[in-house]
């Protein structure tokens, strides 16, 4: 997988037309970063390294106008919060053991789950959705005082599936 971070010549700022002004700035892009990593590395790149890098390259371009693009896998399989979260939405303890083992299965095996199984994984699962929010808040947070003003926009694409519509897993799944 290939993360790249995409900068363009201006950065959005004030009263913003989408229509116009931001496809303008989208068109006078200039310079393009791609960092790549092989696949067996990328779940490794937690969001702390990604933004610590992104401040770095902000702190020594933020006099330019730009757009940056940031992609985190932090809530992707494996599910492994730091261990401060790991058991923080479950009412079970999970070991590092049973944590791994249910990440194998979740990648790779078709076997039912337990409810237990379920609770833990989707306990996982929220302890790395609570790591990426506490560490895009400190991003925003720095953005804010480094950058003065700015516009930030997040978005996401999809989430996992726990047990809704029977299924379990990540992928489309369009049943609301």
């Amino acid at each position: 997988p290939i993360y790249r971070l995409i900068w363009t010549l201006k950065r959005a700022v004030g009263q913003l037309v989408p229509s116009e002004r931001l496809y303008s700035l989208l068109q006078k892009g200039t310079k393009t970063i791609e960092k790549t990593q092989s696949a067996a590395q990328t779940p490794d790149k937690k969001a702390e390294t990604l933004i610590q890098e992104s401040k770095e390259w902000l702190t020594t371009h933020s006099s330019s106008d730009m757009f940056m693009w940031l992609h985190f896998m932090d809530t992707h399989n494996p599910f492994k919060p730091p261990e401060n979260l790991c058991d923080r939405f479950s009412q079970e303890s999970i070991s590092e053991t049973e944590m791994w083992e249910l990440n194998e299965k979740y990648t790779w095996s078709s076997d039912p789950y337990t409810p237990a199984e379920v609770r833990k994984l989707e306990a996982l699962y929220d302890g790395t959705i609570r790591y990426l929010d506490q560490q895009l808040q400190s991003f925003y947070e720095w953005i804010k005082h480094t950058l003065g003003e700015t516009l930030v926009v997040f978005t996401a694409d999809h989430g996992e599936l726990f047990g809704e519509a029977d299924k379990i897993g990540h992928g489309p799944s369009f049943h609301e």
